[in-house]
């Protein structure tokens, strides 16, 4: 599929500002095919901005873990990743999964308090990395996961991420999507996958994403208007 690039008065080609996505299996995209999204976000992304690859893969968390992204991210790019304009985080999900399971030992006997403490300053040292690799602005997705029996979990990611990135700095940007099912992929039996948003998720990010980008330097939160996303 052709993407076509923003052109100036004069006919020439404007310079693109850089762009990366930073994350995990929804920053890659999952799933191939229809009603996959692999690669589909870093596309949509390349209509307007000069996007180097996404530095991330599935199963990666904020919180220590075997998969935790910073120290995966450093042994696997290195301190120096080409500095971008932009950014986008996109974590969470991984975490909201594995909290006080088997895959986390070490939170089985936490208490949401310590959780949302170490959330914080996990999330704060990545922020650290990805904005010392980006010129303006960090944007932080809020992450997907619609499984109702994760509604515990994922009250206490969720709200830890928000102060964390509220309290950061006004160069670091909350991005809040209120997910449904709408936004959701489809398992094999229809039913839907709480962990991945679809193609209409991915371009909803986009659209909020160029919002941010075009609003300057006072959104430390953005949330969607019918100007951002018409349903």
């Amino acid at each position: 599929m052709a993407i076509s690039r923003p052109v100036g008065h004069s006919g020439v080609r404007k310079r693109l500002k850089r762009f990366r996505v930073y994350g995990d299996s929804n920053a890659v995209g999952y799933r191939r095919g229809p009603f996959g999204t692999r690669g589909y976000l870093e596309q949509l992304l390349q209509a307007r901005y000069d996007v180097e690859r996404t530095i991330g893969r599935t199963g990666l968390t904020i919180l220590p873990s075997r998969s935790q992204f910073l120290p995966w991210a450093k042994a696997k790019f290195g301190e120096d990743p080409v500095e971008t304009d932009f950014a986008l985080v996109v974590l969470g999900t991984n975490d909201i999964s594995h909290l006080w399971r088997a895959a986390m030992e070490w939170s089985l006997d936490a208490s949401a308090r310590l959780i949302a403490k170490y959330v914080r300053r996990s999330l704060r040292a990545i922020l650290r990395w990805v904005a010392a690799r980006t010129a303006k602005r960090v944007f932080v997705l809020e992450p997907v996961h619609e499984t109702p029996s994760k509604a515990e979990s994922r009250r206490c990611v969720v709200q830890a991420m928000r102060e964390e990135v509220r309290e950061f700095g006004e160069h670091v940007v909350w991005l809040q999507m209120g997910w449904g099912d709408a936004d959701l992929q489809t398992l094999p039996g229809r039913a839907p996958d709480g962990k991945h948003f679809n193609g209409r998720g991915c371009e909803r990010v986009v659209a909020l994403l160029e919002a941010g980008v075009q609003r300057g330097g006072d959104a430390g939160l953005m949330r969607e208007t019918a100007a951002t996303w018409a349903a």
